[in-house]
């Protein structure tokens, strides 16, 4: 059994669905991986749930990532 035979197991979620995730996931952390940087991320939604999208690569970060990345800014100026 592979990982996506898993996922699909305890999710609930088809292989099809689980691998159309997987291949969105590659090319989020492609984008984010392979931008010139600094990112330049927009706020979309609110909270917890918000997501942070770059407008230099179009990659997505979740509110919790993005507080990360802003602390590796702040410490790295240090």
């Amino acid at each position: 059994m592979d990982v996506r035979e898993v996922l699909s197991k305890v999710s609930g979620l088809d292989k099809k669905e689980v691998n159309e995730i997987w291949e969105k996931v590659k090319v989020n952390q492609k984008r984010l991986r392979e931008c010139e940087g600094p990112h330049n991320f927009e706020q979309k939604g609110e909270g917890l749930r918000a997501t942070f999208v770059c407008h230099k690569c179009q990659g997505e970060l979740k509110s919790h990532e993005h507080i990360w990345y802003m602390r590796g800014l702040e410490h790295g100026k240090k």
